[in-house]
């Protein structure tokens, strides 16, 4: 990377950081510093950035070593809010929006949602946790484990996986998630190597794509209606990624992001995953 490339990423993070700790009075409640995960595991071709954070990360505990209140949030992915939510609301853009999201998704992170982010910051703020314990200088979110990666519908492990460092994380809650995960999807299979028809087909799918949905935005599957189109919940791009991924391995159908963020409600958004699925025999005998 040019010299000119270098300095432009990391020196807004570096020089501004330490412009407020030098210029802000000592007597403050907290100071706050908005980093990323990317400086604990690294973006490749991008070590101005992971540099940058790094720097903020660091600049926290030399603050708190002195006595001065300070907190680094090291920032994944956030779901509903920020800039690909942003730019799903524009159709134009939801391409733009799907490759930041496959970026993201690249880096191997898992999201949090705006009110767990809120709860970090207020942490993050006071110092204390809800139970009163004391909350570290810096906080790490959205580095998921081996079996969070596997929920997500993960293809490919994030290659910092292989990093000596994180070899305990990448192993954790495998073989529970693996063994669940491969109970769920025999079991779909089998129903839909067992319908009829089509629709049959589809209104199982119907069934599996709402209570995995509701899984993954954390709603109760009765809150959801499959009359409704599955944007209508609030999926974004991140969400669409991982749904997508799921209906590729369990269902054996491959759908593009813009049809499961489309207008089209879930009930015929299942008849078009069951029309494209090799699941269901009807199809193979056609």
């Amino acid at each position: 990377m040019a010299a000119e490339d270098w300095t432009a990423a990391i020196r807004p993070k570096v020089k501004g950081s330490w412009n407020l700790h030098n210029q802000l009075p000592t007597d403050m409640d907290f100071f706050l510093l908005l980093s990323s995960s990317a400086g604990i595991v690294g973006s490749r071709g991008q070590g101005n950035y992971n540099g940058g954070n790094a720097y903020q990360d660091a600049l926290a505990f030399y603050r708190n070593s002195r006595g001065l209140p300070a907190s680094s949030v090291d920032l994944g992915m956030i779901l509903g809010v920020g800039f690909v939510a942003e730019t799903d609301a524009s159709t134009q853009n939801t391409a733009r929006a799907v490759a930041v999201t496959d970026n993201l998704k690249n880096w191997g992170f898992i999201g949090i949602r705006e009110q767990e982010f809120l709860n970090i910051l207020d942490g993050a703020i006071t110092s204390r946790d809800r139970f009163d314990g004391r909350v570290p200088c810096q906080i790490i979110t959205g580095l998921g484990t081996g079996g969070l990666m596997q929920q997500s519908g993960a293809v490919d492990d994030p290659w910092w996986f292989k990093d000596a460092k994180f070899s305990v994380l990448a192993k954790l809650d495998t073989k529970t998630r693996s063994s669940d995960a491969e109970a769920s999807g025999a079991q779909l299979a089998r129903q839909l190597g067992e319908v009829t028809s089509v629709d049959a087909g589809a209104a199982v799918i119907a069934q599996a794509v709402t209570t995995r949905l509701a899984k993954s935005m954390a709603m109760a599957i009765e809150d959801l209606d499959p009359s409704k189109p599955v944007n209508s919940y609030g999926v974004d791009s991140l969400v669409a990624v991982e749904l997508r991924n799921w209906i590729l391995r369990e269902i054996k159908a491959d759908l593009s992001i813009f049809d499961i963020l489309s207008n089209i409600p879930l009930t015929s958004l299942a008849s078009k995953i069951a029309s494209k699925s090799s699941l269901i025999p009807v199809l193979q005998v056609e």
